[in-house]
């Protein structure tokens, strides 16, 4: 009986914004979150279509002369052992982006399953939850990554797992406190009144509501994820010689900004132009899929 009472629930109205295109059109109408887009594109496609983009395999030395400046043949110059630069650069962008997107899935998938059941169960599940946030949130992030690749062991493999531990607690609070907020609205308890389970009422009336702060939190926290990253293999603590990454190649760069600047400089700036634009994408998403700032801001 309960089980046919809970499917005779309707679902939860979770927050939407009148569709995809209602979506797209607000977004477009923000200069800054067009320019984010463009940038994040143009880093997106310019990493998808390496291939295509270059003619040098990104490890192969000696395809120029060594430190030869940027040039026809050289967009952005060659490194130490003769690498061509512009290459390294497209097929660390791979890399790169690879470390930032799997780091968020792993983090947002304990995170939003944590704060969930936290913000659910309440009692000790929710104290104990909580505490053991407390304890990650003690250590700022890139120092909790370092502290996992120290203990996991250096490698690329190793650092997504580390970077996306340090992402954990924010999904877990964000979720939480959705979740808190959710379960005591009036179609929550009309579902369980109507004798639907808790796991139909978490999965099928709560969690559609906490879909737009997710999106939000994975957009932004996927520069973060970049950057740190890039920190942990500029510290040697992440990918390995001789991978093209743009962390490890601005690390083999520091050495040389004196003479050879570009080897070092592009790289920051592509990584500088990919975390503007995530940003910038990521701060247009919150203020359209919010609705508590766009009421803010209307009130104005």
């Amino acid at each position: 009986m309960a089980t046919s009472a809970a499917l005779s629930v309707p679902a939860a109205p979770a927050v939407r914004v009148r569709g995809r295109s209602g979506v797209i059109r607000r977004l477009l109408r923000k200069p800054q979150t067009l320019l984010g887009a463009i940038l994040l594109s143009l880093v997106l496609v310019a990493a998808v279509t390496a291939p295509f983009l270059t003619r040098f395999p990104p490890d192969a030395q000696a395809v120029g002369d060594p430190f030869a400046p940027p040039s026809a043949r050289h967009p952005f110059g060659t490194d130490q052992f003769g690498r061509d630069l512009w290459t390294r650069v497209l097929y660390g962008g791979r890399i790169s982006l690879q470390i930032g997107l799997v780091a968020v899935a792993i983090g947002g998938t304990a995170g939003v399953v944590l704060g969930a059941l936290a913000g659910y169960a309440s009692g000790w599940v929710d104290e104990a939850a909580m505490r053991l946030i407390d304890i990650l949130l003690a250590f700022p992030g890139i120092l909790l990554a370092i502290a996992v690749v120290i203990m996991l062991g250096p490698g690329l493999h190793n650092l997504m797992i580390a970077v996306g531990i340090g992402a954990i607690p924010t999904f877990s609070r964000v979720v939480r406190a959705a979740v808190l907020d959710a379960k005591v609205r009036d179609y929550v308890t009309a579902a369980r009144a109507m004798g639907a389970v808790d796991a139909v009422i978490l999965v099928r009336h709560i969690l559609p509501n906490t879909i737009a702060p997710i999106i939000v939190l994975a957009t932004l926290d996927v520069a973060t994820a970049i950057l740190s990253g890039t920190a942990l293999s500029y510290l040697g603590m992440g990918t390995r010689p001789p991978t093209a990454e743009w962390g490890l190649m601005l690390a083999e760069g520091k050495d040389y900004m004196r003479h050879a600047w570009w080897v070092g400089t592009f790289p920051g700036l592509v990584i500088t132009l990919a975390v503007i634009g995530i940003n910038l994408l990521g701060d247009g998403l919150r203020d359209t899929l919010d609705p508590r700032l766009k009421k803010a801001g209307g009130s104005r």
